[in-house]
């Protein structure tokens, strides 16, 4: 029993920190019925926190996409988190982070009803700052 609370512990301290700094990624896939379309786009996301805000931001050549999280679970088990976001027009949107072994590479799942980008992955690689 001790040493199920000290792996659950250890567990929680090693994924329980947020993810936070700048990844980038070379490339999208955007799901299709047929399986993943890949788009070849480049850009940065983004993950802000300190005691008053808590922000995504999606970079691209055309776009740049702020987000404000309303909410963040962690699901241990599976290494990831989900997010519920919000834009400046009250638009929402989640994804889905997938951490790979460490912070360094992640997994990013986009989720949304908006026309053009329902679901679409990154895979995200963490910036020298």
């Amino acid at each position: 029993m001790r040493q199920t609370i000290l792996l659950l512990l250890f567990s929680a301290i090693s994924y329980g920190q947020s993810i936070s700094g700048n990844y980038e990624f070379h490339y999208r896939e955007n799901r299709t019925p047929n399986g993943w379309d890949k788009v070849e786009t480049s850009g940065k996301v983004i993950f802000y926190e300190d005691r008053e805000t808590n922000t995504v931001t999606i970079i691209t050549s055309d776009r740049k996409e702020l987000l404000y999280v309303k909410s963040r679970q962690l699901f241990i088990k599976q290494g990831s988190f989900l997010y519920t976001l919000v834009d400046d027009d009250y638009r929402e949107c989640s994804f889905r982070v997938v951490v790979k072994d460490t912070l360094n590479t992640l997994e990013f799942y986009y989720y949304s009803d908006r026309v053009g980008e329902k679901y679409y992955r990154l895979i995200l690689m963490k910036c020298e700052d």
